[in-house]
């Protein structure tokens, strides 16, 4: 666990050197990117505030830009740490907003990543016809779509995390 943490650091600190070259440079997107990244890796750091703070941030850039994509995805991180800080309620208010921005935009590969998480948000309140539902729709994107070996073995190791199977 102190190895992991190590690495979560490590990773915050070399994002954050890198936003503060592009917030010389002025570029907006590479600065939303890097926020929206070191919001997620201070949530998993029980830094909720600065997460937040982040996320916030990565929020307000996008807008600017205007990148709908990225506002997504940091929505998606936000709800991430709204799990990991106890705010399950939010946390799923969240992710169902990102799933269906998702799927009016027809992507298939995003919506089946972040139902990886969704596994883990409805164990978590004990849903099991939404938890029923994420697999079926999983398994129906698998059978659509050609999906990278890292997203399959992620899916296969939250199953078996949290359901034996």
């Amino acid at each position: 666990a102190d190895e992991k943490r190590e690495d979560i650091d490590q990773a915050l600190s070399y994002a954050q050197q890198s936003y503060a070259i592009w917030k010389l440079k002025e570029d907006t997107m590479q600065m939303a990117n890097l926020k929206k990244y070191t919001g997620l890796l201070q949530g998993k750091l029980k830094q909720y505030d600065e997460a937040f703070a982040d996320l916030d941030t990565a929020t307000l850039l996008y807008f600017k830009i205007p990148f709908f994509q990225g506002l997504a995805v940091t929505q998606f991180n936000r709800a991430q740490v709204n799990f990991l800080s106890g705010d399950i309620e939010q946390a799923e208010a969240d992710f169902l907003q990102v799933q269906q921005f998702w799927r009016t935009q027809g992507d298939r590969i995003r919506i089946f990543i972040n139902n990886n998480f969704g596994l883990k948000l409805y164990h978590a309140l004990n849903d099991q016809e939404a938890i029923d539902g994420l697999v079926a729709e999983n398994e129906q994107i698998m059978a659509m779509e050609n999906l990278p070996p890292v997203v399959l073995k992620n899916w296969e190791s939250v199953k078996a995390e949290h359901f034996g199977n």
